[in-house]
C-alpha cells in the first residue's frame, strides 16, 4: 500500500471490513461493543419468534438461536412441544434434531403420540399466524406490552 493516497487506503480498509463482516457473517466490532450487539438483537425482532417464545414461556433470544440455526417456525414449535410433553430441556431435543435425527424417531424415543404432536404444532402455528403479536422491546426487561390485530 506504499504508493496509494490516503483516500484510496481508507477505501481499501473499508472494503476489507465490509467483506469481513458480510461474507463471514461477523461484525468486526461485536467483541468491542457487546451492548450494541444486544441493541441490534432487539431491533431485528421477528414477531413470530417472539410469539413462539411467549407461548412456551422462553426468552426471544433462545428461540431466535434456533431460527438462526436454520429451523423453520413449525420445526421450532415441534422441538418446544416435544420438550414440553417429555418434560426435558428443549436444547436436548434440538441436539437430537441437529444430528440429524428425524422428528418421528425423537417423538418415539420419548413415547409421545406423533399425530398429537403434529396436530398441536399446526394448531399453535395457526394461532400465532392468525393473531400476530407485536411486542415492545420492554419484553426482555420483564414488562410485556402486547397488542393483537
Amino acid at each position: 500500500m506504499r504508493g496509494l493516497t490516503g483516500t484510496v487506503k481508507y477505501a481499501v480498509v473499508l472494503c476489507v471490513l465490509f467483506v469481513f463482516s458480510v461474507c463471514l457473517g461477523r461484525d468486526p466490532y461485536d467483541d468491542m461493543f457487546p451492548e450494541e450487539r444486544e441493541k441490534r438483537f432487539e431491533e431485528r425482532r421477528d414477531p413470530m419468534i417472539l410469539a413462539i417464545a411467549l407461548r412456551f414461556d422462553l426468552e426471544g433470544k433462545e428461540v431466535d438461536k434456533l431460527r438462526r440455526r436454520g429451523y423453520g417456525y413449525s420445526e421450532i414449535i415441534k422441538v418446544l412441544l416435544i420438550a414440553e410433553y417429555a418434560k426435558v430441556d428443549f436444547k436436548e431435543i434440538a441436539k437430537l434434531r441437529d444430528k440429524p435425527e428425524p422428528f418421528r424417531k425423537i417423538i418415539k424415543k420419548y413415547n409421545l403420540d406423533i399425530d398429537d404432536i403434529e396436530r398441536k404444532t399446526g394448531e399453535i402455528r395457526g394461532q400465532i399466524e392468525e393473531f400476530p403479536v407485536a411486542i415492545s422491546t420492554d419484553t426482555v426487561k420483564g414488562t410485556t406490552t402486547q397488542t393483537t390485530k
